[in-house]
Order: structure tokens, then C-alpha cells, then sequence
């Protein structure tokens, strides 16, 4: 989905309130384990019924502690899909990545492998930023947390970072103020705060203040994950997820969601 920052920051002042704060992820959702998915992944694809409506969500989730992040730019001339860059960069997961703009040049910070790519930038729905430190050390932080200023944070010291938003989940509370009216599929990374990781597809058309109330909720995602922070990327048209198949299992690909039109970067899980 191709955004202006004009567009960015008009969607961004819509404040209706949708769903009703804390609703709740129906009790038993039906889940479809997908096989062999690479090593060390848990790949799942879950219905569920929250609020009346049905929603579909693709998840991968992973442990800090053998899998991290890593933003894969492939500039402005480049067309290759999610499954194609990702595998090309030595992932085995990933998703779609941050805004761009309609000649493909990226919306706020972007860092990858070390290299400055695009500066942080101030604009209302660039609320928060993923960011891998030298060492891998993975977080998810507000970008009123962030100082563009701070040596910690300058290409290099930072390996990977990616800017986008809005924060959709805080504290394992739902973001306020968000968007409430507009439906579309999203793209989200979230943690537990405790070293769980989840890439999400939400494949069902949801608002941003939908998506909050869902990921918040007890039981939305598998495997007794609580999400305490969780940043939304570029969805609609530009959400997809891919998974890379075990060698053990022959390799290709074990789950291809795939975007309707290309896009400017992904964030991508890859083994330490």
C-alpha cells in the first residue's frame, strides 16, 4: 500500500472509537498448525470470533533466545516479492515491511544490516519502531521513546531498524485514539516482553482500533502468547507472510501469503 505523507497523517487524526475496549477472542478458536515450517518456528493459521465477526490471522512466533529480526530494503528499482527477498537474505520467515512512498522511497527511519537507509522522521501514524541493537537485541519502542539523536542509536550501533506505526498494543492494553472506521488486512510485530516474538497477518479486514482490541485480548493469539507491545507495519494491499519449509521436509515454502503489488522493504526472522 503506497502512502503520502499527507495521506499518513490525515488518517492518523480519525479518533472514533469501533469496537469496545477489552472484547474478547472467542474461547475456542480453530487452529491449523502449518508443517514443517523451518526449525524453531511455530507457524500457525487461526479462525476465531470476536465481537460478532469472524477473523482470519496467519502467525509465526519464535524465541529471541534462536531467531531475530532483520530488515530486508531492496531499494527503488527493485520488484521482488516477500518469498523471493526474504529467502534471498538468508531468512526463513517474514512479513511485509514499513511505508513507502508512490516513487518507493521509504517512510521514516530505516536501517538495515548496519546501513542507514532513510532517516526517523515525526509524523503522527510513524508512532513506534522495531530495532535489533549490535548484539541482536530485538525491541519494540514507542518513537516518543526514541531519540534520533542518541550514539545508541545511529546506523551501526543500531544493525536493523524500521519505523512505522501506529503502536496498536502498550502495557497488554489497547493503543487509544486509533483509527475506526476503515477496514483493510494488517501487518503486525509484537512481544511478550519476555522474549516471545510474533509476526502477524490479519487476513480479515479490520481497523486499527479492531486490531488493537483483538491482539490485547486473553487468548487471541496460539500458545498462551499475551501481547504486551505490538506495532503495526504496511498492510492492505502491501500485507503478506511467508515461511520458509524445513530442508528436512524437502524446503520451498511452508506458507506463502503473498502482497498485491510490490513493495519498498519486509522484516524478516532469521537463526542467530
Amino acid at each position: 500500500m503506497l502512502f503520502r505523507v499527507s495521506a499518513l497523517l490525515a488518517s492518523s487524526l480519525l479518533l472514533v472509537a469501533a469496537w469496545p475496549m477489552g472484547s474478547s477472542a472467542a474461547s475456542a478458536p480453530s487452529d491449523e498448525p502449518v508443517r514443517g515450517s523451518a526449525a524453531g518456528l511455530t507457524v500457525t493459521r487461526r479462525r476465531l470470533e470476536t465481537s460478532g465477526q469472524s477473523v482470519e490471522l496467519a502467525v509465526v512466533q519464535w524465541s529471541a533466545a534462536t531467531h531475530v529480526l532483520r530488515v530486508v530494503d531492496q531499494g527503488l528499482t527493485g520488484r521482488a516479492g516477500t518469498a523471493e527477498a526474504l529467502a534471498a537474505a538468508g531468512c526463513v520467515a517474514g512479513v511485509n515491511g514499513g511505508y513507502f512512498h508512490a516513487d518507493r522511497r521509504p517512510l521514516g527511519l530505516v536501517i538495515a544490516g548496519g546501513r542507514g537507509l532513510h532517516g526517523f522522521e515525526r509524523a503522527r501514524l510513524l508512532g513506534g519502531l522495531v530495532t535489533v541493537d549490535a548484539v541482536g537485541g530485538m525491541r519494540l519502542v514507542r518513537a516518543s521513546e526514541f531519540d534520533p539523536a542518541a550514539p545508541a542509536h545511529a546506523p551501526g550501533r543500531l544493525r536493523e531498524a524500521l519505523q512505522a506505526g501506529p503502536f496498536l498494543v502498550d502495557a497488554g492494553r489497547p493503543v487509544t485514539g486509533l483509527e475506526a472506521t476503515r477496514g483493510a488486512r494488517r501487518t503486525v510485530v509484537a512481544t511478550d516482553g519476555r522474549g516471545r516474538w510474533a509476526l502477524v497477518a490479519v487476513l480479515s479486514r479490520l481497523t486499527l482500533a479492531e486490531t488493537a482490541s483483538l491482539l490485547s485480548a486473553p487468548g487471541a493469539l496460539p500458545g498462551g502468547f499475551v501481547v504486551r507491545r505490538a506495532l503495526n507495519l504496511d498492510g492492505g494491499s502491501s500485507t503478506a507472510l511467508w515461511v520458509r519449509r524445513d530442508p528436512a521436509d524437502g524446503g520451498g515454502d511452508a506458507l506463502s501469503i503473498t502482497e498485491w503489488g510490490t513493495v519498498r522493504n519486509f522484516l524478516g526472522v532469521a537463526p542467530r
